[in-house]
């Protein structure tokens, strides 16, 4: 390669890796670094309950339950098309998702110091501030 080729591959090399993050993942620019731990084994989020929060089951946990979990997780789903859910572990009420709400933030919520990404299996899968989300509306009791 001439010097002029290399260099430019050098330079369209360099801007490439500019736009990610030090894992080879994409960054997001001004974002913060998450620095909390992320987990495929499960535990409390230790989210809290802010006193403003406005998230409910018909503002939030609804639409998030059923666009991540209820694909498998639903009372109306045959044995065979639940992934391995247990029959009697079940989201598709509110009150179905109050009962399970701390394994629930075990396996798929974000607190202060862990995100806990053990579920859902598959795709799509929430993202973190999605993750916090469903951490605070659980630890306000999933009104």
């Amino acid at each position: 390669m001439t010097g002029t080729r290399v260099s430019l591959v050098c330079v369209l090399m360099l801007l490439g890796l500019a736009g990610c993050g030090s894992d080879g993942t994409p960054s997001g620019g001004d974002a913060s670094v998450d620095m909390r731990e992320r987990s495929r084994s499960s535990g409390p989020s230790q989210a809290i309950c802010p006193d403003d929060s406005t998230l409910t089951y018909e503002t939030f946990g609804r639409e998030f339950l059923e666009t991540y979990c209820t694909r498998c997780h639903d009372s109306s789903r045959p044995a065979g098309e639940r992934n391995g859910a247990p029959p009697t572990v079940n989201f598709d009420t509110a009150e179905l998702a109050r009962t399970h709400r701390l394994a629930i933030d075990a396996v798929a919520a974000a607190g202060p110091d862990r995100i806990n990404i053990f579920m859902p299996l598959g795709t799509p899968a929430p993202s973190d501030a999605e993750r916090d989300l469903l951490g605070e509306w659980l630890a306000c009791g999933a009104p």
